[in-house]
């Protein structure tokens, strides 16, 4: 039978319920991965009753609003930008020298068969807004996902009666029984209905009008089943496993271990005694600093204190409260700054580091765990982390206040002493006078040569006694502060270690802090590395296609696809795509390569599939001859398939009351021509082959 070009027309595919919801949603990645010319004009989207979603429409080249989204990608599908750019993608839309129709195909489950009426209406009011010159023509697929026939009830005509906005056409059904007696599962229908649809919405060549949407039925209101068996093209799968493939090569040589690790670097492996040392180099009052923690500061002077002891106790609490708030404080200080100047050199060391090491791409994931392995090894070595931190001789210094207290409480004050001299003197007096009184009346000498001895000498022995008693009680006084002072510059002496120590553990607790972000980075990149590239690598290499059997695929292992591998990326230096990528991305440390893998990965697949994989990488006779080694073994691979696909064909989806009214026979117009046993017409599909049977439905209890 001759053929002759039939032009697809714009056409609205739109879906209702779950399993036509699951069918559209694969077809519109079916439109999208084999970057199909019909996505101009073709807007598949769903609806829910109240609301509608777009999976694909066409660009909308007007700022003016729209009723509804029906109005919208009605709107979209015949545009003339659209229509341009569909034509010169070489897609024929619409008859030559005919008019431009709009069909719509509407895909129901049976369960929301009630829903139709609404929605056919809510089509016919998008048409008269569009103002046709010819009215839409609407198609309705009925999904019935049960296995229980009685669970169907289709109404004598589902579409409603015909006006000049809308023309009802014919009524398809798919179910789960099939003519031979066999059923199918519902997800096995989900799985083959986006080819028929995506048929259905190519153009094709055959003799008559496009196979879907024209009426082999001589009743109008007969509903047709479908029953086909397709050859197919599994982009999307081979899309993913190129796409695993390439990832998984891409970044295998940041997995790979150096033949030799350099030597880590002594900026970021710090010793300890060293860091203490630079920490404490640039403080005043100090002797030294040790690498035992040690810290021997120069003798302190003691606070001025004047004559009076009892006042030195204040004296010295404000001198020390200045030394607290000025001294004390300003050490604090400095030392903080110092550790800061040290960390912020220390970091920018690590950054250093990491970006030199980030930049070589081979054994990049070793490389880095060797390196913070090494810094883990030399911050853990620390003592610092293990020394318990000093107490303040507290008690000590309150003991010797106390003792000076005491010393101070036993001192006399002066008019005691001079008291206590009167008093010892007039005791003195009257002793002498007493015995001088008794020598003179029984020796009867004169005793004017004793007066200045008597009158002087008691006041002279009194003023001795009580001056050796203060003398003593002040030499006490003066040991006590003596301890008191020496207690206070060894308290202040300790303030001023426990404050280095604590500025220390603090600084070190940072550099370990930066050291464990580094080891964390590290250990997630190469956990992430190691899972992507494994996992990748083995869903590349695992792929299996297996679909049912009237859904046949020219590529079901990655035997198949290896040539084509070869031949997108087999002569490329994909170390140096990855190093151009990571420069321009600034990618030099674990943390950039964690944050940016993804993307990373995402921007090889857009490479792949939007700049590597031509027009042919998309069309099934290129898989086939890559496939086969000469054209007869593949023109008598392609003879099997179809004798399997007629026979697959003619058992209908559904039960049909007769044989088959018409059938269609598909075929690549880029693959040898290939004939069934009958007269069919053929289908020219650029993404599949197959066999399309039409049957009228045979339903039980008359429904």
């Amino acid at each position: 039978m001759p053929a002759e070009e039939t032009a697809v027309y714009p056409t609205i595919v739109l879906g209702r319920g779950e399993v036509s919801t699951q069918v559209l949603q694969k077809l519109a990645k079916l439109l999208d991965v084999h970057r199909s010319p019909v996505r101009y004009v073709v807007a598949v989207g769903t609806t829910d009753g109240s609301s509608y979603e777009a999976l694909h429409q066409p660009s909308v080249h007007t700022s003016e609003p729209f009723i509804t989204p029906l109005s919208r990608w009605m709107h979209a599908i015949r545009s003339e930008e659209n229509l341009t750019a569909a034509r010169e993608a070489g897609l024929s839309v619409g008859p030559p020298g005919g008019y431009l129709l709009v069909q719509i195909l509407l895909v129901v489950d049976s369960a929301n068969l009630p829903d139709v009426p609404a929605i056919v209406q809510e089509l016919r009011q998008a048409s008269a807004h569009a103002q046709e010159e010819l009215p839409v023509r609407l198609h309705l697929l009925v999904l019935h996902p049960f296995h229980n026939l009685n669970t169907l009830r289709l109404p004598e005509s589902p579409l409603a009666a015909a006006d000049r906005w809308l023309v009802p056409c014919a009524t398809w059904l798919v179910g789960l029984i099939r003519s031979d007696g066999s059923s199918i599962t519902c997800e096995q229908m989900v799985e083959t209905l986006p080819y028929l649809l995506y048929a259905a919405i190519h153009t094709a060549s055959s003799a008559g009008e496009h196979w879907f949407f024209c009426s082999p039925s001589h009743s109008p209101d007969a509903v047709l089943t479908l029953g086909f068996s397709f050859l197919v093209l599994p982009l999307a799968e081979i899309e993913q496993a190129l796409t695993d493939k390439l990832t998984a090569d891409t970044f295998q040589p940041l997995l790979e271990e150096p033949e030799e690790p350099p030597p880590l670097p002594q900026e970021v492996t710090p010793a300890e005694g060293s860091w203490w040392q630079t920490l404490l180099s640039k403080l005043p009052g100090l002797v030294s600093g040790g690498a035992g923690l040690t810290l021997s500061l120069l003798r302190q002077e003691t606070p001025p204190i004047g004559k009076d002891p009892r006042r030195w106790l204040q004296e010295s609490d404000e001198w020390d409260a200045r030394w607290q708030q000025e001294t004390l404080t300003k050490w604090r200080e400095g030392l903080q700054q110092a550790a800061d100047d040290l960390l912020s050199v220390f970091q920018q060391k690590v950054h250093e580091e990491f970006s030199r090491y980030g930049r070589v791409l081979t054994g990049l994931v070793p490389l880095l765990r060797f390196l913070v392995r090494g810094m883990a090894q030399a911050i853990e070595g620390w003592s610092i982390f293990k020394l318990e931190m000093p107490k303040l001789p507290t008690e000590s210094l309150q003991t010797a206040r106390a003792q000076f207290e005491a010393a101070l409480q036993q001192l006399p004050e002066t008019s005691w002493l001079v008291r206590w001299s009167l008093i010892a003197a007039v005791v003195g007096w009257l002793v002498l006078g007493l015995a001088g009184y008794a020598v003179y009346t029984s020796l009867a000498l004169p005793l004017a040569w004793l007066v200045p001895i008597v009158v002087g000498l008691p006041v002279l022995i009194g003023a001795s006694i009580a001056w050796f008693h203060y003398h003593k009680r002040r030499r006490e006084v003066q040991e006590a502060w003596q301890v008191y002072q020496q207690r206070l510059q060894e308290f202040h002496a300790a303030q001023m270690r426990l404050s280095a120590l604590e500025v220390l553990r603090d600084a070190a607790e940072r550099v370990r802090s930066i050291v464990d972000q580094q080891v964390a980075h590290a250990e997630s990149l190469t956990q992430r590395l190691t899972g992507m590239v494994t996992l990748r690598q083995a869903a590349a290499l695992g792929l299996r296609i297996i679909l049912p059997p009237w859904i046949k695929v020219a590529i079901s292992a990655w035997k198949h696809l290896q040539p084509v591998a070869q031949e997108l990326w087999g002569h490329r230096d994909l170390r140096e795509l990855l190093r151009r990528r990571a420069e321009r991305e600034g990618i030099t440390t674990p943390e950039d390569w964690l944050k940016s893998m993804d993307y990373l990965a995402s921007d090889l697949r857009d490479s792949l599939v939007h700049h590597w994989m031509t027009p042919q990488h998309r069309r099934l006779s290129y898989y086939l001859r890559q496939r086969f080694c000469s054209e007869d073994e593949m023109r008598q691979w392609l003879q099997q398939q179809m004798e399997e696909m007629a026979e697959q064909a003619s058992c209908l989806l559904w039960r049909s009351a007769k044989p088959p009214l018409q059938s269609w026979q598909f075929v690549d117009v880029s693959l040898p021509s290939t004939h069934g046993s009958h007269d069919d017409g053929i289908i020219l599909v650029p993404d599949m082959m197959g066999r399309v049977c039409v049957g009228e439905a045979w339903l039980q209890n008359g429904s």
